[in-house]
């Protein structure tokens, strides 16, 4: 997908990561190894906000303190998920285009 980098881990892994759109796709897919699965709602019971765009993480600042969170939760990986059909819709309602170099950074 548009604006996804070719990332490798320390164990040489590759990753495909992005500029997060805060669409919430990483956190309805699994939890990272800092999340926690809250089964009734079907996501991560650290993701806050109410709608894909405003999503966010909401241990963020806590897990970036971490030796290796520059990899693990890979913020923005879930963006580049052929499946996150969610990333078109925030683009689109940030910018009008699907467009990837209109976005704000």
């Amino acid at each position: 997908m548009d604006e996804c980098l070719e990332v490798w881990t320390a164990v040489g892994r590759r990753l495909m990561a992005g500029p997060c759109v805060r669409s919430g796709f990483c956190c309805k897919s699994a939890p990272c190894p800092f999340g926690e699965w809250n089964q009734a709602m079907t996501q991560c019971q650290h993701l806050e906000g109410d709608r894909p765009g405003r999503y966010s993480c909401g241990i963020h600042d806590q897990i970036i303190g971490h030796p290796g969170s520059e990899l693990v939760p890979a913020f923005g990986g879930g963006c580049c998920s052929p499946l996150n059909t969610d990333r078109r819709i925030v683009q689109l309602e940030l910018t009008g285009s699907i467009d990837s170099a209109a976005w704000p950074r």
